[in-house]
């Protein structure tokens, strides 16, 4: 498992013999492959053998040479591209708040009944969020002229306004997925439909100030919170607030109040977008009043290696994130005890004493720095050389994998889950109860 001593016992991996990272990915999908995929949970909208084309009923070509098979329906390049469409369970009416996530190859245009379409580019899965204006009675997918594929496809009705517990996610690159060295992998990367990024259900990569091109901790995190301690009717919303190249303390700090553009503290002073600190508590205090019963469940961090980079000390970094950081993010949303995971960096190439700062943070780790209601969540060397593949230069080899971020959000929500979310108790037992696995009947 990972954990606190993950960067106690870290530092430079130079001359060391570490066990190969192969096997992160399937780790990760062993750990994670209890969890819900997308399958639609009402059958009148859209059945999950329906979406994953083991029932090929109901769905017929509507122009074009579509192939509908098993393995969804195939789109070959032609200069109207196609369509083809299947009928709902039942008509949606006007109104109806409506979730779409579908996992395609090359480019394609979905739609529901009278629906402008969405058009998506690119392999791997996506997502949409409409509240319909007309009435809708069946799905229609439309191909490119370049062709694609439309592997699976989940649909599900909303609330109009779903109360939501709200994770913060903060911090630079490994927060963002950026410079992972690895891109998305659909069968891995799989949504939860409970969980919810913007205004739609998030599928990665998620879309952060600067964008993202590879997967980060954050969805593995929510999908392990969903599975363990969602309460029945509530759904997730992930804030992606992260930015690359976004600083804590500036370029070559020594101390934590040095602050030259650096925008993820509090101090800097700097306004409009370069306020990262400021713009990321703004979004967090309005994401609350969308709903009366939404709530701010925690805030992740994942920073550091832009510190790092720019010749950062490790006590001007520590020192920022659990004596400035932390508290001010904490008033700022008037939340004192609003719980905080941070994310450890890459034991293969950071030094020891930057991992051990970093760790003293945690709660539990009777050094004078911890902070109460931090999570620490280091890596193992013991585990592996979770360093991005191939990394172009020294700089480059501080970010980690996408594999190894994912193992991280998953093992941090189990560290949060363990320390300040309880499992949720049922009074008395009747119709409609739903009863978990760690479900406490009181």
């Amino acid at each position: 498992m990972i954990g606190l001593t993950g960067g106690l016992s870290g530092g430079d991996a130079s001359g060391r013999s570490l066990p190969p990272a192969a096997g992160f990915l399937a780790e990760f999908a062993a750990q994670a492959g209890a969890l819900p995929g997308p399958v639609a949970g009402d059958p009148a909208l859209l059945s999950g053998e329906a979406g994953r084309f083991a029932d090929l009923s109901g769905w017929q070509v509507l122009a074009g040479s579509p192939v509908i098979g098993a393995s969804g329906v195939v789109f070959p390049p032609s200069v109207h591209g196609g369509r083809v469409s299947r009928p709902l369970g039942s008509m949606l009416a006007p109104g109806t708040r409506v979730g779409l996530v579908w996992r395609q190859e090359g480019a394609l245009a979905l739609s529901l009944g009278a629906e402008a379409p969405w058009i998506r580019e690119g392999d791997g899965w996506q997502s949409a969020d409409i509240v319909l204006s007309a009435p809708a009675d069946r799905i229609e997918v439309t191909g490119r002229p370049t062709g694609g594929a439309l592997r699976e496809v989940a649909l599900v009705a909303l609330p109009e306004t779903p109360a939501h517990d709200i994770v913060l996610l903060l911090g630079g690159a490994p927060m963002a997925g950026m410079w992972c060295g690895e891109g998305p992998e659909p069968l891995v990367d799989v949504p939860d439909l409970r969980v919810d990024a913007g205004e739609a259900i998030a599928v990665e990569p998620l879309r952060h100030r600067q964008g993202s091109l590879g997967p980060g901790p954050a969805l593995a995190f929510a999908r392990r919170y969903a599975e363990r301690r969602l309460a029945p009717g509530r759904r997730v919303l992930l804030l992606p607030l992260a930015s690359e190249t976004g600083r804590l303390v500036a370029e070559g700090a020594t101390r934590p109040e040095e602050t030259a553009g650096a925008g993820w503290h509090p101090g800097s002073g700097l306004g409009g977008a370069a306020d990262l600190f400021g713009s990321a508590v703004a979004a967090a205090l309005e994401a609350p009043a969308r709903h009366p019963e939404n709530r701010i469940l925690a805030a992740l961090w994942a920073g550091g290696v832009e510190e790092r980079a720019s010749g950062a000390s490790a006590s001007a970094y520590a020192g920022a994130l659990g004596a400035v950081f932390v508290p001010a993010l904490r008033a700022a949303l008037n939340l004192p005890e609003l719980p905080v995971a941070v994310l450890g960096g890459n034991p293969a190439t950071l030094p020891a004493e930057w991992l051990a700062a970093v760790a003293t943070l945690d709660a539990e780790s009777g050094a004078p720095a911890a902070v109460p209601g931090v999570t620490y969540l280091g890596w193992d060397l013991d585990r592996g050389d979770a360093t991005k593949p191939e990394p172009r230069s020294p700089g480059d080899a501080l970010h980690l994998s996408g594999s190894a971020l994912r193992l991280m959000g998953l093992e941090a929500a189990d560290l949060l889950i363990a320390r300040h979310v309880p499992p949720p108790e049922l009074a008395e037992i009747g119709a409609g109860s739903v009863i978990g696995p760690e479900t406490v009947i009181a």
